[in-house]
This record gives structure tokens, sequence and C-alpha cells, in this order.
């Protein structure tokens, strides 16, 4: 099978169009000056050119940005501060923002969590703080504090935040940035992680994946970026064995191709990899086109004649679900485990496309004997 630059193209945009439309909705609470603006574009590094955060907050609440297309994949529901004499309203606000927006039949409209940001520092929690993640909590809305701008991880604190706000799911420290200390000293950046961890855990699983997608991938820890990708393998497994549910014929096969090349770039996406049109081609170019010349082009006849002697008429052959599906997550698999790799190897950055174009061929001649071993399902 042949990948010209056309037909690559035209994989790719079915893919664009097949993939699920996932965006998660992030509520952030807290009075002026403990950091929101920095807690939000250290998570979300796009968050100011993807959505225009960080532009003044002309009203109670207002979302970033104000309406969601199919290629959000996060919104920042702001407020003005929560000061302790006059948050009434702007609670009010917030909360019809967010009534408004859970009342769409479309869960990517929602608002899927609040992060309420306490200054570490302050040592104190407002009494307006206390009122704010009860209402949210009543609603639905999961509330994690952020203790922002932290020196140290500050237990006292933490559980004086927790004994007075009972219903948060969490409290986190957070020093957004690093930062110099007066004495010269500096304090590194620390707690992104955790928020990261602890908002995939409370958020639907949709709205768990578009924050994978949208965060910044050097919070995301290795083991964590694995098994969202694993996750990813198994849906399009799940795809794979949906389209084989009436065995089609080997000729045939290259039907499976965009399930398996939107694999592909959702795990590439899973380690915090580009998936723009021009990088995606590539990573297909790379991936996709070897892999499924396995088993659509002449390497999988060698194949299934060196592993299934006097199978016969190869046009008799069928791809059935339970095939394509092992197919698929051998596909998946491999290339987790070379993405992984390629992540341990960079300190975590995410892998460039250059060295998938340059290294995925040798580690799929050394790795890919699991896709061989689920080609011996066609003799049962």
């Amino acid at each position: 099978m042949e990948f010209d630059k056309t037909t690559l193209g035209k994989i790719f945009d079915q893919v664009k169009s097949k993939l699920p439309v996932e965006c998660i909705g992030v509520v952030v609470l807290g009075s002026t000056g403990v950091g929101k603006s920095t807690l939000v574009n250290a998570f979300f590094p796009d968050a100011e050119a993807k959505t225009g955060y960080g532009e003044p907050v002309t009203q109670e609440a207002e979302w970033f940005p104000k309406q969601r297309d199919k290629d959000t994949k996060f919104r920042i529901l702001d407020s003005k501060g929560l000061e302790e004499k006059a948050y009434y309203n702007t609670v009010q606000a917030l909360l019809e923002a967010v009534d408004e927006a859970n009342r769409s039949d479309d869960r990517n409209d929602h608002a899927h969590v609040a992060w309420l940001a306490i200054k570490e520092s302050s040592g104190r929690v407002q009494e307006s703080y206390k009122e704010i993640a009860k209402r949210f909590t009543e609603v639905g809305i999961p509330v994690i504090v952020v203790l922002t701008e932290a020196i140290a991880d500050n237990q006292e604190f933490k559980n004086k935040v927790r004994e007075l706000l009972p219903g948060v799911k969490d409290v986190i420290p957070v020093n957004s940035i690093p930062k110099e200390t007066h004495g010269g000293g500096l304090i590194p950046a620390f707690g992104l992680p955790e928020l990261f961890t602890v908002t995939s855990t409370v958020v639907p699983e949709k709205s768990a994946n578009a924050l994978l997608d949208s965060a910044d991938p050097s919070i995301i820890s290795i083991e964590e970026k694995r098994k969202m990708a694993m996750k990813r393998v198994k849906v399009a497994s799940a795809a794979a064995a949906a389209a084989g549910a009436t065995p089609i014929p080997i000729a045939d096969a290259a039907i499976l191709v965009p399930i398996q090349a939107g694999m592909i770039v959702s795990v590439s996406s899973a380690y915090g990899m580009a998936v723009d049109k021009e990088s995606s081609m590539a990573l297909m170019t790379a991936v996709a086109a070897p892999v499924a010349a396995t088993f659509v082009g002449r390497a999988l006849f060698a194949s299934i004649l060196k592993f299934i002697p006097g199978l016969g008429s190869l046009a008799g052959a069928l791809i059935g679900g339970s095939v394509a599906s092992s197919l698929t997550f051998a596909i998946g698999r491999v290339y987790v485990e070379f993405l992984h790799r390629l992540c341990e190897k960079n300190g975590n950055a995410p892998p460039q496309t250059s060295q998938v174009v340059d290294q995925f061929a040798e580690f799929y001649k050394a790795h890919g004997g699991a896709i061989l071993e689920a080609l011996k399902q066609l003799k049962k």
C-alpha cells in the first residue's frame, strides 16, 4: 500500500472528523492578587493564545474563550476578585454562568471542576471562601483548593484548610513558577503535577482526556502519560473490533487504517506531541504506512504463509472483530512503548516528530513481534 501526500491528507481529515470532541471547563476562584493568572498560564501554556485568557475581566464572570468550537480543549471561567466585602454578586454571577453552561446537552460545554486559589502566605481562610466552596460543591462542581505562591508543603495550613472547607476534594500547595527569595535563593516550581493528577481524577474521563491534551506536558508524569495513552489504544481497539464485527477480506483491511491513524494521533497527543495536520501526516508516514503494510500489503501475506502453512487461497482469508482488535491493540502497544522510551530519553519532554520519523522503523523491526503474534489468530 502506498501513501502519498494526498492520501495521507484524506486520512488525516477522516481522523479529525471521527476523533471525539473533548473539552474541560475549569472555574478559577480567588481574590485579587492570589496568583490566579500565573497558575492558569503555567498549567495551560496556550491559555492566552488559544482562549484569550488574561484579558481584563469586564463582567462578574466570563468564559475564555467565550464560545467553544470543535478544536477547543479547555475553557476557563474567571471572575473579578472574590474580595471579602463584595463577593456575593460575583459568586452569584459565577454560579449562573456554571448553571447556564451545564444546561447544555453537550458535556463539553459544562464546567467540570473549580480551583479555589488561596495565597499560602496569607495563612487564613476568608469567611467568603467557606460559602463559595459550599455552594459550588452543592451544585456538583468538585472544588480543589490551590495554595498559591507556596514556599513549601505547609502541612499545618493544609490541615487547617481541610478543617474549614470539609467538602473540597484536596488541598494542594503550588508554586507555579520558580521565584527568587530575598536572600538570593531560588524556590523551584512545584505542585502542578499533583494538581494535574487530582484534577484528572475528579472530572469525567472525556474531560480528563482534554486535560491531558491541553496541560503543559512537563507537569504530567511519564507513567500518567502511559496510562492515558493505553486507554486510547483500548478505545481504538474497540473501534476496530466494531469495524470487523462483520468479517472483512484481508484485501479490504484498509478500512481499519483511519482507526489506527486516529490512534497514532491520539497516542502522540498523550505524550505531548503536536497533532496539527503537517506533523500528523509525518507521523502517519513514519508509523501508519509501514504498520498498515504489515497487514494490508505483501508483508501480511508473507507473515500468514510463514505462520499458517496451508492457509490456501488468500482471497478467502477474513479478518474478524477479534483479530482487528488484537492487531490494533498490538500496534498501539508497540507505539506507546516507543514513545515512552523516547519520552524517558528526553527527560519527560515530548518526543519530537523527527525522532519518530528517524527511529520508529528500526524500533518496529525489533519490537513488532506482538503484531505478528496477533496475526496468528487468523489461524483460529
